[in-house]
């Protein structure tokens, strides 16, 4: 458990607790045929994240039994707090997306103010990855990650300034770069250069994205950063010669029999391959999801991955859509909640940015 993980247990607890009022609707900002159309894909979404925790606690459960051990269900409540956060952004996005979408906009500007100020408070260090405020650098890259997800969502809904979304993605990437993850700086990279590409409809805009993208460059490579990237990518390379086994996907080359049902997580050194003989999990979503909760729930959580894919048709919507599955495929993040809180972002600003463009076109049509 981390800190943010109480306060939004508290934060649950407080909505499921407070009773609606009848005034609610009347002081939204969002309107009833966008709240509507969020409520019937946050239903959606609802049913199949519940039934991928219960298929998740069942498959859990039965190797718990079978292995004579509690660490299975330990995963197993992983999904569940997942179930109750995702419920929880559902039942506040559908009721009011645009309130719920300034309240996130605001936490995740705060949180990336108060990791920037630990790096800045500990200095910056010239031999080892920034981990801010999280357990190592892979979870401050996925962050970053996330908090890029979120302020191209703002954008793309018009809220905040255009100056400060676009710049904060810029901050975001800085982050990013100092933790020297591959996986992190091409993904955030990815939203990075969407964004740039959705400057076209106004040149400003683009050329701000632009420029962030010379400073970082300048910084780049004014600090040394691009030695150390490659410094660190050949010590892995040494750690790990071939990074198919060094992810662990060996294992599933090696215990095929678990690919349908799934073989749980947890009491790794059962398997076969060079990183469960060291009883590491799978550093991947992706293969998590295949090896651990087969074939059903992969499809499960695929559907998930669709839905925000779909959610809007714009070639660089899409792109940062990939991004977080693209960075799956490298580390495992199906227990990190901003990343969660991030690819529901994306899924109901997707259908709020279709919906204002249609709205404005019916506008411009009938002028």
């Amino acid at each position: 458990m981390q800190p943010s993980h109480m306060l939004l247990l508290v934060a649950i607890a407080l909505f499921l607790t407070r009773r609606d009022k009848s005034s609610d609707i009347m002081v939204s900002s969002t309107s009833s045929v966008l709240s509507l159309a969020i409520a019937s894909i946050a239903k959606r979404v609802c049913l199949l994240f519940a039934l991928f925790a219960l298929y998740v606690c069942i498959v859990n459960s039965a190797w718990m039994a079978i292995l004579a051990s509690y660490k299975p269900l330990l995963f197993a409540s992983f999904q569940i707090y997942n179930l109750a956060l995702v419920y929880f952004i559902c039942c506040v996005a559908s009721k009011d997306f645009y309130t719920f979408a300034r309240y996130t906009r605001w936490g995740f500007l705060l949180a990336n103010v108060a990791i920037i100020t630990s790096i800045l408070y500990s200095g910056v260090s010239s031999a080892s990855r920034e981990s801010g405020l999280f357990n190592n650098p892979n979870q401050l890259a996925f962050f970053c990650l996330s908090t890029c997800l979120c302020f191209y969502v703002m954008e793309k809904v018009s809220i905040g300034a255009s100056f400060w979304n676009r710049a904060m993605i810029g901050f975001s990437c800085f982050i990013c770069i100092l933790t020297l993850s591959r996986a992190g700086l091409v993904a955030c990279g990815l939203v990075f250069i969407s964004s740039l590409l959705d400057g076209g409809r106004k040149f400003s805009r683009g050329l701000v994205i632009f420029a962030i993208g010379i400073l970082l460059g300048f910084f780049v490579l004014s600090t040394g950063l691009l030695d150390k990237i490659e410094a660190r990518n050949n010590q892995t390379n040494v750690v790990f010669e071939d990074q198919y086994q060094g992810r662990g996907y060996d294992r599933i080359e090696g215990n095929p029999e678990y690919i349908l049902l799934g073989a749980g997580e947890g009491e790794y050194r059962r398997f076969s391959g060079l990183l469960a003989s060291m009883g590491g999990e799978m550093h991947s979503s992706v293969g998590t999801l295949i090896f651990s909760y087969g074939l059903i729930g992969f499809g499960l959580y695929s559907v998930i991955w669709w839905t925000m894919f779909f959610s809007y048709p714009g070639i660089s919507y899409k792109i940062c859509a990939a991004a977080p599955i693209i960075y799956g495929l490298t580390h495992n993040g199906l227990r990190f909640s901003a990343a969660l809180i991030a690819i529901m972002l994306m899924i109901f600003g997707g259908i709020a940015a279709l919906h204002n463009e249609k709205n404005l076109k019916a506008k411009v049509n009938n002028e």
